[in-house]
């Protein structure tokens, strides 16, 4: 079993039974109490448990009791206090707009993709394929199709988690999505679509041959950056999703037949 799938179950039993034990998930999946401890210190930064001694407890005070604290403190709470959320998360609820019932998905890695994923319960029969780690918990919390993108987990920033495989477009040659959202780390007009990480290049590989239309969300503050890998060009998606588009990126969209959506 790959470390991906351990996870994901051992996340499915704490949500399920509001706590584990190492003992019993070292016998479970026939490893090492190391390897069982390393998986809890993921699940612990992702703000699902609390490590307890000789297992680990259901944290519902930081995710699950979530009447009692705004989206915005959710996520501050979960990641940090740097990002500009309140754009994030306005993109975010545009491109939830954008689902129906009966949707199969692909969801990228990131922050926004996270608060996606989190809107995504108000809709039924849904198929999510994603290799984003971090928005596991909120997927898992409601009935829905779900497929995990195995490979190296990772994250370039501490506060996200997600996962690759290099031979992504092998992987996925068989899958075909109605709607594809990913985000980046910055679009430019030059530059196009890029990111920090190696590893999210090999899904952007696939990402043109399995969907129908591509969202990229994209808060006000992705505009003008560049990273480190160019994936694609600005022209290849089908919609802009954002709190606020400048006017000369309003005017390469429109010019180019890309959908915004950002009112």
């Amino acid at each position: 079993m790959l470390q991906e799938e351990r996870i994901n179950e051992i996340r499915r039993l704490i949500i399920e039974n509001g706590r584990v034990l190492v003992s019993e998930l070292c016998e479970k999946y026939q490893v090492s109490d190391v390897t069982i401890r390393k998986d809890l210190q993921m699940l612990q930064k992702e703000g699902l448990i609390k490590k307890i001694y000789g297992g680990a407890l259901l944290n519902k005070e930081a995710d699950y009791n979530k009447n009692r604290i705004s989206d915005l403190q959710y996520f501050q709470e979960k990641f940090g206090e740097k990002e500009n959320y309140e754009g994030k998360m306005k993109a975010a609820e545009l491109a939830a707009s954008m689902v129906t019932d009966g949707d199969t998905l692909f969801l990228g890695s990131g922050s926004t993709c996270c608060m996606l994923a989190k809107k995504l319960n108000r809709y039924k029969d849904l198929t999510v394929v994603t290799n984003n780690i971090s928005a596991l918990t909120d997927l898992l919390a409601f009935p829905c199709k779900l497929f995990i993108i195995g490979g190296e987990v990772t994250s370039v920033d501490d506060a996200t988690f997600f996962s690759s495989i290099e031979n992504a477009s092998q992987y996925l040659k068989s899958v075909y999505v109605s709607k594809v959202f990913t985000s980046c780390f910055g679009l430019d007009l030059n530059a196009g679509i890029t990111v920090n990480s190696i590893i999210s290049t090999y899904i952007y590989r696939a990402i043109s041959d399995m969907h129908k239309s591509w969202y990229m969300l994209a808060d006000r503050e992705k505009f003008g950056h560049i990273g480190i890998y160019r994936v694609a060009d600005l022209a290849q998606v089908d919609c802009v999703v954002a709190d606020e588009i400048q006017e000369e990126y309003r005017t390469y969209f429109e010019n180019h037949g890309i959908r915004l959506l950002d009112k």
